[in-house]
């Protein structure tokens, strides 16, 4: 992974200050949350384990933020869990998202974790590139479900497209998966593939990373 830019130092977002500082960053992946919804709903899963992070730079802004959790399972026993990884618009391609992963499997090693798992949304083509270029594997398909107590969608919202870039949305989900899509690479076929794509090695979608993403769903 890309080395921490020299004057980039991560904290632990604790108080009501440290966590409002990381609200406009984390506003870019999670729009939907004010600032002082956003400081309640940290402070609530605080209390069920949830981190938030912030990477400063050298004029202590908060440039890149993360939130996660220390998690067991049967499936993957003790791992680290990325719910939220956004790096601030005007700082990406930095060097800043690679660093805050840097810094996340430090975490989890010193944790006793035996892997890092993440969620992306599977038409987050340059994200997916990214996380090639990181080492990360594709090894699973997320599925959700509405409950019956959750809030009804709205008739006037977009239906979720059949079709993805002309592939139908489940040939898709396995095409991506198998990294059979134009412009997905793996961790040793170096940057740069795809013509006329933007090489950001930290992009970041505005809507997710790392966590779950309505688009996601089939």
């Amino acid at each position: 992974m890309a080395e921490a830019p020299v004057s980039l130092q991560f904290r632990e977002a604790v108080t009501e200050t440290e966590i409002r500082a990381c609200h406009p960053v984390m506003a870019q992946l999670r729009p939907h949350l004010d600032e002082s919804a956003f400081l309640q709903q940290v402070q609530r899963q605080r209390m069920q384990g949830y981190r938030l992070v912030a990477g400063l730079d050298a004029a202590e802004q908060v440039i890149v933020v993360a939130g996660y959790v220390l998690c067991e399972k049967l499936a993957w026993g003790r791992h680290l869990y990325v719910d939220d990884l956004v790096t601030a618009a005007d700082r990406r391609s930095s060097g800043a998202g690679a660093a805050m992963l840097d810094w996340l499997r430090a975490r989890a090693l010193e944790a006793g974790c035996a892997a890092l798992h993440l969620d992306s949304g599977v038409q987050r083509i340059d994200a997916h590139r990214f996380y090639d270029r990181v080492v990360f594997e594709r090894s699973a398909l997320h599925f959700s479900l509405d409950l019956p107590a959750n809030p009804a969608p709205d008739p006037a919202a977009e239906p979720v497209p059949e079709r993805i870039g002309g592939i139908r949305r489940q040939d898709h989900l396995q095409q991506v998966l198998e990294r059979r899509l134009p412009g997905a690479v793996s961790g040793d076929e170096g940057e740069g593939e795809g013509e006329g794509e933007e090489d950001d090695d930290d992009f970041l979608d505005p809507s997710h990373e790392g966590g779950l993403d309505t688009d996601f769903d089939p």
